[in-house]
């Protein structure tokens, strides 16, 4: 599982791109391209995420703001 922490320490679930192709199939859970200076747009279409993937900026699920970051590191 890689971490994407940004310096305001809010954390997002990096998926590979078979994963995130899965996970935007069942429509259930939103993802977001993650820019290098760790801005975020939501993908709303296929036509987003294949322009993210090709761009090599990060697919991700929100986790949220976390004190230490997913595992307890500082």
């Amino acid at each position: 599982m890689k971490e994407v922490k940004s310096p305001d320490r809010f954390i997002w679930k990096s998926l590979t791109k078979e994963q995130a192709k899965k996970i935007f199939e069942t429509n259930c859970i939103e993802l977001f391209a993650i820019d290098y200076d760790y801005s975020d747009s939501l993908i709303q279409t296929n036509e987003e995420l294949d322009e993210a993937i090709r761009l090599g900026k990060s697919v991700a699920l929100e986790v949220g703001y976390t004190k230490f970051g997913l595992f307890g590191h500082k």
